[in-house]
C-alpha cells in the first residue's frame, strides 16, 4: 500500500466502527422508510405478518424516532444508556501478512524554510563572468569555494537553478566552477550555491493486525433487541466500503447468544452480541535516512615493487631499488 508521511498512523478500530455506525443510524433516523426495506420479510411472509407484520414495522420506526442510540465502550455504561450499542476489543494479534522486518517504504518530507536556509553553501556573491563555450562561472578570489562540489546547485540572480557539473578551481586569480555550456545565467546581481537536497527521507514501517470486536445490542425489550441486532448487521454490510476507507479492512461478523443481563438490577436489559473481525494496517514513522548530495570515492591499488633493471632505467637519472622512498 502506497503511503506518504501524512497517512502514517495507528488506527483505533473500535472508534472507526462506532463512527460508521453512528453515521448510519443518523441516515436511518432521517429516512425511516428504510425500515420497510430492511424488515420486508415481516410483511412478505403470510405466517409471520399475521402476528408481527406492519404493526412491528411501525413500532420499530417509533422507537427510532423517539430514541437516539448511545454507543458505549464498557458494559458498566450499559444500564444508564439503554438502548445502546456496546463496542469492546476482544483480541488483537499481529497478522501473518506482516512485512519482512515490518519495512514498508521510504517517504520524503519537504524541508522547512529554516532547514533549507541551512543548506546554502555560499550566498550573496556576484560572479565576474560566464564563459558560454565552456560553461565556466568565474568568481572573485574572496568567494570561498572550499565546500563547493559537483551536484550542488547554482542559483542565479533571477532565481533560475543550474546544476554544478564540476570544473571547480580554487586557484587565486582564476577561481571558477562549471555549469552547462551555452546557458543564459543572470549574473548581474547576488547569486548563491546550495545543496540539491530539499527533503528529508523518512523510513515508514507498518504491521497488519487481526482485530476482533464484540458488538452488543442492549434494549429493555427482547424483540427490539432482535430488531436492532438486524439493523446492526444491515449497517455493517451496507457501510463495509466506508469501514475500508476508514482503515478497517476485510470485515466479517458472527452472531452469538441472546440473553438477559442478570448483573443489572431493576429493569431487565436484553442483549444480543455480534463479533466483528477485520484487519488494520498500523504504520509508524521510523528512522531518518541519511541523504547525500556527493560522495568522495578514493581508489587504492597495490603498490608495484620493481628494480631499476625491471623498469629498464639503468642509464636514467631515476633509480629504483630496495632503498627507494617508494618501498
Amino acid at each position: 500500500m502506497d503511503k506518504n508521511i501524512g497517512e502514517v498512523s495507528y488506527y483505533l478500530p473500535d472508534l472507526i466502527v462506532e463512527s460508521v455506525l453512528r453515521e448510519a443510524y443518523g441516515v436511518l433516523k432521517r429516512n425511516p422508510q428504510l425500515i420497510d426495506h430492511i424488515f420486508r420479510s415481516l410483511t412478505k411472509s403470510k405466517i409471520i405478518r399475521e402476528k408481527y407484520g406492519q404493526k412491528e414495522l411501525e413500532r420499530i420506526k417509533k422507537n427510532i424516532e423517539k430514541y437516539d442510540w448511545s454507543f458505549v465502550h464498557s458494559f458498566n455504561e450499559v444500564e444508564g444508556k439503554v438502548p445502546c450499542i456496546s463496542i469492546q476489543l476482544m483480541t488483537e494479534v499481529e497478522a501473518k501478512e506482516t512485512h519482512v522486518e515490518d519495512h514498508d517504504i521510504e517517504a520524503r518530507i519537504p524541508l522547512s524554510r529554516e532547514e533549507q536556509a541551512s543548506l546554502i553553501v555560499i550566498q550573496g556573491f556576484t560572479p565576474t563572468s560566464y564563459v558560454a563555450q565552456s560553461g565556466a562561472i568565474l568568481v572573485a578570489d574572496n568567494v570561498d569555494l572550499t565546500n563547493v562540489h559537483t551536484n550542488l546547485l547554482f542559483v542565479d540572480a533571477s532565481g533560475i537553478i543550474f546544476p554544478i557539473l564540476g570544473g571547480i578551481d580554487e586557484t587565486p586569480g582564476q577561481q571558477q566552477f562549471m555549469i552547462a555550456a551555452n546557458a543564459t545565467p543572470n549574473i548581474s546581481g547576488p547569486c548563491l550555491i546550495k545543496s540539491a537536497i530539499d527533503f528529508k527521507q523518512i523510513q515508514i514501517k507498518s504491521t497488519m493486525t487481526d482485530v476482533n470486536l464484540l458488538l452488543g445490542v442492549h434494549t429493555k425489550e427482547p424483540l427490539l433487541t432482535k430488531y436492532f441486532y438486524i439493523i446492526l448487521k444491515y449497517f455493517l454490510m451496507a457501510r463495509k466500503h466506508v469501514l475500508i476507507e476508514e482503515g478497517f479492512l476485510c470485515s466479517k461478523f458472527q452472531g452469538s447468544e441472546f440473553t438477559r443481563n442478570l448483573e443489572i438490577e431493576g429493569d431487565a436489559v436484553f442483549n444480543r452480541f455480534l463479533t466483528l473481525s477485520g484487519k488494520v494496517e498500523d504504520s509508524l514513522r521510523s528512522d531518518e535516512t541519511q541523504v547525500f548530495d556527493a560522495i568522495d570515492v578514493i581508489l587504492q591499488v597495490p603498490k608495484d615493487v620493481a628494480t631499476t633493471e625491471d623498469l629498464n632505467l639503468q642509464n636514467s637519472s631515476i633509480q629504483v631499488g630496495p632503498t627507494s622512498q617508494d618501498e
